[in-house]
């Protein structure tokens, strides 16, 4: 619309950033302005953050590898504005309690979890879930396997034992082991 010299124009993006329009077409007067277009506030999804998403397999003699959640709006951008809402972590499939699994609070969009253990050789699914609404959600089954990729072989002698689950072969063999090897 044009009215008394001004025109108004209404532009609408679904990915945040920086937008530049030409604020004087009519005059052919380049005056560029830049907008920036925000995300929405309303969290309608979440995903892990490309490139530290949860490692699958995963190693009963070490925590789990970083992992980020993201808060999104209906276009997919991250809600950076979001430093106040929580995210939870939700385990099925897990014949123990996964250690270190605390809910995180959002930090600009993101909710980081450090440190989780787990320490039995099966497949576990896990869900991410905003707190505010837990349908929210998104899951990936993670196959947890013994050992690392040194493995450390132990020669067990009959009158010894073996407690699966422990996490480390110091505390899962019972007696002396016969040889150890790397």
């Amino acid at each position: 619309d044009l009215s008394n010299g001004q025109g108004t124009l209404t532009l609408l993006s679904t990915k945040a950033g920086m937008l530049t329009v030409a604020t004087d077409i009519l005059t052919g007067t380049n005056t560029e302005e830049p907008l920036v277009v925000k995300p929405l506030t309303t969290v309608t999804g979440i995903r892990f953050k490309a490139g530290e998403a949860p490692q699958s397999p995963a190693s009963t003699f070490s925590p789990f590898n970083t992992f980020a959640v993201e808060a999104l709006d209906t276009f997919d951008n991250v809600i950076t504005t979001n430093s106040t809402d929580d995210i939870s972590l939700a385990f099925t499939g897990n014949s123990q309690p996964v250690q270190n699994a605390s809910q995180e609070q959002l930090n600009f969009g993101e909710a980081r979890f450090i440190g989780l253990r787990y320490t039995v050789a099966e497949t576990i699914n896990m869900c991410a879930e905003y707190v505010p609404n837990a349908t929210i959600n998104i899951c990936q089954d993670i196959e947890v396997q013994i050992g690392t990729a040194n493995r450390t072989v132990a020669i067990i002698k009959p009158n010894q034992g073996f407690v699966e689950g422990t996490g480390n072969l110091a505390s899962a063999i019972t007696g002396t082991p016969s040889a150890i090897t790397t």
